[in-house]
């Protein structure tokens, strides 16, 4: 039988200290959390009044996780330099990416739990037992990897056509400053929001898709 001893000033730790350490984390936890939400709403208020300016059916979808993404693209179909143009789908594009990239996220989830259960079992199993490590505590890793590319590459597909159809909005909301906000929001994603909830209220600079407005349409 074995005993094993610490020293206490070694790795005892008082409860000011362990109290300082809980609430710094729940603070930073909570100060995080408001902050992704007060994000979360001022993108969805952008969204929805950039989606009733410019006639965009269902705008309340803007408050809605994932279906927020087809009212931004259809934002982004409706008003063109050119009113002739026929623009992609980028509603239903954004929308069947959005919805596989987060398909692929639980299938990731799912496998990465399955893996660390089956690595930690395999180790304490070989460490109370002295087993070899079996084979099944690598081949676990497998889906892992694989979901894990698959999630990058639905991510980097998901991530180009929203950015295309950011583009599209902030040319048709605010035109000089569209590739400048463009960029800001690849580089700073947290920046999204506050530039769909400051020009929320602008008027579009192009003319609507088939309707040739010769007040706000750009030679």
């Amino acid at each position: 039988m074995f005993n094993f001893y610490f020293k206490s000033d070694l790795f005892a730790i008082d409860r000011e200290t362990l109290f300082g350490i809980i609430f710094a984390v729940v603070l930073y936890t909570a100060v995080m959390a408001a902050v992704c939400l007060a994000l979360y709403i001022l993108r969805a208020i952008g969204i929805y009044k950039m989606s009733k300016t410019a006639g965009v059916e269902y705008p309340w979808l803007s408050f809605i996780p994932v279906a927020n993404s087809f009212t931004l693209g259809r934002i982004a179909e409706r008003y063109h330099k050119n009113p002739i143009e026929k623009p992609a789908k980028y509603s239903v594009i954004l929308l069947i990416l959005h919805i596989i990239e987060k398909i692929i996220e639980i299938l990731f989830a799912v496998f990465l739990c399955i893996a660390a259960v089956t690595s930690v079992r395999e180790i304490v199993g070989a460490a109370l037992y002295d087993e070899p490590i079996k084979l099944s505590a690598a081949l676990s890793f497998i889906p892992l990897i694989l979901s894990s590319f698959l999630l990058m590459l639905s991510a980097l597909a998901f991530a180009i056509v929203k950015y295309i159809a950011l583009w599209r909005v902030y040319s048709s909301f605010d035109g000089k400053n569209a590739v400048l906000f463009t960029i800001l929001s690849v580089l700073f994603n947290f920046l999204e929001p506050v530039f769909l909830f400051v020009i929320r209220n602008n008027q579009p600079n192009f003319a609507p898709l088939g309707i040739y407005n010769p007040d706000n349409y750009e030679q």
